[in-house]
């Protein structure tokens, strides 16, 4: 969709031609279009300040396509926060982008940032299974702190999260061909995680194994006898609660 904007440029019986050397912030869009509308004015003897300029532009109205949120429906939900305070019983997402929790209340939606939580717990709207997001702050990858919330999936010895960013996709749109895509494209990006202790290794096939064998020396086997695939988060499920049992 074409914009059409209006633009009121004043013009003075003298200008400084020192200020004007000056504007470098002006783009030189701006300052042909502004001569434009001076040779225009000369032209047809319009006076100063009654200048009116118009122009058409071929930039298209962008939006985002995709939504920002673990899952998308409101749910019913229970918040711990870090001082153990507690929130419950309310409507509550997760805006994975904005790391915020959104709550319904009758006068309004109110907003928690997600380094204030250290727990939320709500029913998921598809499998109508009981989800669960942590601060997983207290955990190391690669020396540093973890900041963010991640799902629990398997709990134990050795932990399994699941963590969702938001990748933001560029349009694609040529103006000179007029092609492509205007808008902004929202995908999200899925990654596992798993610990030894406090420290948290991201679930890579090749580089994760050497890691668990430390835990279960047998677990490549394991993994070949119960047909576990990597990508498969019900596999994943089931390798992590083999590897937490005794």
């Amino acid at each position: 969709m074409k914009k059409r904007h209006l633009v009121f440029i004043a013009i003075f019986s003298s200008i400084n031609p020192f200020l004007l050397k000056g504007s470098m912030a002006q783009s030189s869009i701006d300052n042909t279009r502004a001569n434009q509308a001076m040779s225009q004015a000369a032209a047809t003897g319009v006076g100063p300040g009654g200048i009116l300029y118009e122009f058409s532009s071929s930039d298209k109205t962008t939006k985002e396509l995709g939504d920002t949120y673990y899952d998308i429906y409101w749910s019913k939900s229970s918040l711990i926060l870090l001082d153990n305070k507690v929130i419950e019983g309310y409507l509550g997402r997760y805006d994975i982008k904005g790391n915020e929790f959104e709550f319904k209340f009758q006068n309004g939606i109110r907003v928690i940032g997600g380094d204030r939580i250290k727990k939320f717990v709500w029913v998921d709207s598809l499998s109508r299974q009981t989800k669960q997001l942590v601060n997983t702050k207290d955990y190391l990858f690669n020396g540093v702190p973890f900041y963010g919330v991640a799902e629990l999936l398997v709990d134990g010895e050795t932990v399994l999260f699941k963590k969702i960013t938001i990748d933001e996709i560029p349009p694609t749109f040529n103006s000179a061909l007029n092609v492509g895509s205007q808008d902004y494209t929202l995908a999200k990006k899925v990654q596992y995680f798993f610990t030894i202790d406090n420290n948290l290794y991201e679930l890579k096939k090749r580089s994760a194994l050497k890691v668990l064998q430390t835990i279960k020396p047998d677990v490549e086997n394991f993994c070949r006898k119960e047909s576990i695939t990597w990508r498969k988060e019900n596999d994943l499920v089931r390798l992590f609660n083999y590897l937490n049992s005794n």
